[in-house]
């Protein structure tokens, strides 16, 4: 994968759900693995959102605004859109007496990647200061920018102002160039990588959250109450009886064929020569001729010294 890229997409699976209301806090508070409560205006936070028997039915990212204008703090989730209509159902259906509001946000989520050596000039010129930590939150004259987790470029979701960053794009051509693959899928290699596993439709309450590293990545709070599946999250974590983990693998695109894509997600995974499954996949991708695969597999796997399979497809863990 090419390093010290500078390029934007569009997340158009992804869609903004914005929940306000003087009980906004307080609702939410009860629905995710997160805590709330502890959300400051500069940062953003990687959240879950559960079954009571601690599947995850959802993932995403979640930041706070305070409406000055109402007087009242905004809770902005980043989420799936396939399954948005759900979670906006599920959420109606727990609001009971909350006084909440719940709406789609007609703002479309960018990706943005920009090298080192881009952001020095993009700072100058524009007389901004971009956001640098891992989920913080900037705004500025072209919207709200959080810092994606990444290990190899600057990455940024950015939640434009109307349409100034495609004046913003086009006034920078000579940094942000042409397509010479599809950059959407660049940036889900990244999520991948960094470990950010965003469950929508397909993989929806297949998967325990500690399955899929969010206890790993800050996206469980154990110091707080009571929300669906807590208390089996809280079980695993303290007794340890954690029997999955995720990890990243890939395959040669060239084997690609003895797959479908339609059935890929869930599929279990096994070592070889044992007939019992060790695992599934989570998520998939191809780029750059692999099909790269976000893994649930059994904690031991590392004890085992066994190669893994998927339809009798070798599979090379990555990280």
């Amino acid at each position: 994968m090419k390093q010290h890229l500078t390029f934007y997409t569009e997340l158009d699976e992804f869609i903004i759900i914005n929940i306000s209301g003087i009980d906004a806090e307080s609702f939410l508070h009860r629905q995710f693995t997160q805590d709330i409560f502890s959300l400051s205006n500069d940062s953003a936070t990687i959240s879950g959102y559960c079954q009571h028997n601690g599947k995850v039915i959802t993932t995403n990212i979640l930041w706070k605004e305070f409406n000055d204008k109402q007087n009242l703090i905004n809770i902005n989730c980043l989420i799936k859109k396939d399954i948005a209509q759900l979670f906006i159902k599920r959420l109606e259906l727990f609001k009971l007496k909350s006084k909440v509001k719940i709406h789609i946000d007609p703002k479309e989520p960018i990706g943005i990647t920009i090298s080192e050596e881009n952001i020095t000039y993009i700072e100058k010129k524009y007389s901004l200061e971009l956001p640098k930590e891992r989920l913080q939150i900037s705004n500025n004259k072209l919207g709200t920018w959080i810092v994606a987790p990444s290990s190899i470029n600057k990455r940024w979701w950015l939640i434009p102002k109307e349409y100034f960053y495609l004046e913003f794009i086009k006034n920078n051509k000579n940094i942000f160039k042409s397509n010479e693959f599809s950059f959407r899928d660049i940036w889900k290699y990244f999520d991948f990588i960094n470990q950010i596993p965003f469950i929508g439709i397909q993989n929806s309450n297949l998967f325990l959250a500690h399955s899929l590293n969010l206890d790993l990545i800050g996206a469980i709070s154990f110091n707080k109450g009571c929300y669906p599946g807590q208390e089996i999250i809280a079980r695993m974590h303290y007794r340890k009886t954690i029997k999955y983990r995720m990890k990243l693998g890939s395959l040669n695109l060239i084997d690609k064929n003895n797959l479908s894509t339609n059935e890929i997600i869930g599929k279990d995974i096994f070592y070889i020569n044992i007939e019992n499954p060790c695992g599934r996949v989570i998520d998939y991708l191809y780029i750059n001729n692999k099909l790269f695969l976000l893994l649930e597999i059994k904690t031991n796997y590392d004890t085992i010294h066994k190669d893994i399979y998927i339809n009798n497809i070798k599979i090379n863990l990555i990280a």
